[in-house]
């Protein structure tokens, strides 16, 4: 029963301690009222606290409700896939009867057949909801993997921009390639994001899946992906000019765009690479050009320069090989067959 002490000014005060050195406190004018608020705050305080009877599911769907208006419609969609079809070992078990062992045996199961940043993503969620209803595990997640990135070579983009010439995915490769838009940047592209004074297009839009598996438009997830890009004549000159400036650069989904680009590579017979890696492509060709990371951070549409030091810093194919015959023929001259200069 939490007690109230008069305060200087006439009032009454009750602390009340809710945990690792946190304190909240009620004032009133009376001393029961003062008790009053506290008492009721502590009780519901202690009821949150206390684990329920719902399920883990149940806790998960809480969590995700909780942030419906509040997350991309793509990630509300990815938690519900997550929830659907992960964690099924202890997905109906009353949080109640919830244990550490019970939910690293869960984590283990997964990471059997799914990448490390998948189960990372998987417990993310998991331990989110949980914290909602007090409950903390420490649990051991599997190692991160040093991520293998293709990149397909100019050869090889040069072959498929060939082939694609005059169809539709041709513009889709071209602002991807050259310019390292996203594919669901691209998908929702109009005419009025082309200034062709200017000679510039503006990204200010993303094409996501909702919960419901439609595609919508929303604005990007965050501000640095909101940027206007010089566009190149060649493209430019791709896209006829539209009276309609609301009509579609392009009718493909952001799915649509990664099965025909993987139906483009089948038929070249070339290796198989994601439609985002020709972002990496893009990023890669900065990097070997010496741009600075800001300026490539802005053209990406990328908040920091992460991405660049942990994911794209590499180079070309191509560029490592002249590299290596530069060395090979300066020293290879340098050094006579003995060894002595």
């Amino acid at each position: 029963m939490a007690t109230a002490k008069k305060l200087p000014s006439g009032n009454y005060r009750v602390r009340v301690h809710i945990g690792k050195g946190k304190y909240k406190s009620f004032t009133a004018e009376k001393k029961a009222d003062a008790e009053y608020a506290a008492n009721l705050y502590l009780q519901t305080y202690k009821d949150k606290c206390t684990p329920s009877k719902i399920t883990v599911g149940e806790a998960i769907d809480q969590y995700i409700e909780s942030k419906n208006n509040i997350l991309s419609p793509s990630t509300i969609r990815g938690y519900i896939v997550m929830r659907n079809n992960y964690l099924k070992s202890i997905i109906d078990k009353p949080l109640q009867k919830l244990t550490a062992q019970d939910v690293q045996e869960a984590i283990n199961e997964e990471a059997k057949n799914h990448s490390p940043k998948s189960v990372k993503n998987i417990y993310g969620l998991l331990s989110t909801a949980l914290k909602g209803h007090s409950i903390y595990f420490n649990i051991a997640l599997p190692q991160k993997e040093k991520k293998s990135i293709s990149i397909p070579t100019a050869e090889e983009i040069g072959k498929i921009l060939k082939y694609v010439e005059g169809k539709e995915i041709e513009l889709p490769i071209l602002l991807s390639a050259c310019l390292g838009l996203r594919r669901g940047e691209i998908a929702p592209l109009t005419y009025s994001d082309i200034d062709y004074q200017r000679k510039t297009i503006r990204i200010s839009k993303s094409m996501v899946l909702n919960r419901d598996g439609e595609w919508i438009t929303k604005t990007p997830k965050t501000y640095s992906s909101n940027r206007t890009l010089k566009i190149y004549d060649f493209i430019l000159e791709k896209i006829q000019y539209r009276e309609d400036h609301e009509l579609p650069l392009i009718s493909l989904t952001p799915n649509q765009i990664s099965d025909e680009f993987s139906y483009i590579l089948n038929r070249l017979g070339l290796p198989h690479f994601r439609f985002h890696d020709l972002r990496h492509y893009n990023a890669s060709v900065m990097l070997s050009l010496n741009i600075p990371d800001k300026y490539a951070m802005e053209r990406m549409g990328h908040s920091t320069n992460n991405m660049l030091k942990t994911v794209y810093q590499h180079t070309i194919q191509e560029k490592e090989n002249s590299v290596d015959a530069s060395l090979s023929n300066y020293f290879g001259t340098l050094f006579s067959s003995d060894g002595e200069p």
